[in-house]
């Protein structure tokens, strides 16, 4: 379910930015994908931009046939601007500043379950990332943090295991020597641990 919560969630957002509704182009929508911050003015050049990422979860209610679990999104909106680092925040004329890509991503994804089996979306904060300059480029990165609860079946999950008495292994010396793909092979194994 977390591949599916962050895929709507940037969904969401691709659909606002290409449907013109925001009021201004987002050069980038997607998944956090560990994007080089290192050089900022590599990494500035697809700003403004959204990126959504998993940041875990923690167990919720749990009965026999079910686990809830209480999930947390990230949601990181960043802009520059050549000026100051003011105007990256707060925005001018037509470039759009980290302030009010907040409020829009909150408008558009907060109490909202985007088609899915969740609790409606909700806030838990927002939070400075990066407010620097490096070189002519002044950035501003700030996290959103929304959660979210969904529901994980626990009926037959475990239903056709036994419980964990027994270790059979072949040993294979060297490796990719003798012993065959199918297994147990205890005839071509070098040794055999029961």
């Amino acid at each position: 379910m977390i591949t599916e919560i962050e895929s709507a969630i940037i969904a969401r957002i691709q659909a606002a930015n290409d449907g013109e509704i925001l009021g201004y182009k987002l050069k980038k929508v997607g998944t956090w994908g560990g994007d080089n911050t290192d050089d900022l003015r590599q990494f500035v050049k697809d700003f403004p931009a959204i990126w959504v990422i998993y940041a875990g979860e923690s167990p919720g209610r749990h009965t026999s046939q079910h686990q809830e679990q209480f999930a947390r999104f990230n949601i990181i909106v960043a802009a520059q601007s050549l000026r100051n680092e003011a105007e990256a925040r707060r925005g001018a004329g037509a470039r759009v500043g980290t302030y009010q890509m907040i409020k829009d991503v909150k408008a558009l994804i907060l109490n909202q379950t985007l088609g899915l089996d969740i609790t409606p979306i909700k806030p838990l904060g927002v939070t400075p990332l990066l407010n620097e300059k490096s070189g002519k480029h002044l950035a501003s990165l700030y996290g959103i943090e929304v959660s979210t609860t969904y529901r994980e079946d626990q009926i037959g999950a475990t239903a056709d295991l036994d419980d964990f008495n027994t270790f059979h292994v072949n040993w294979d010396i060297p490796p990719f020597g003798n012993v065959g793909p199918d297994l147990p092979d205890d005839e071509n194994a070098d040794t055999t641990d029961h």
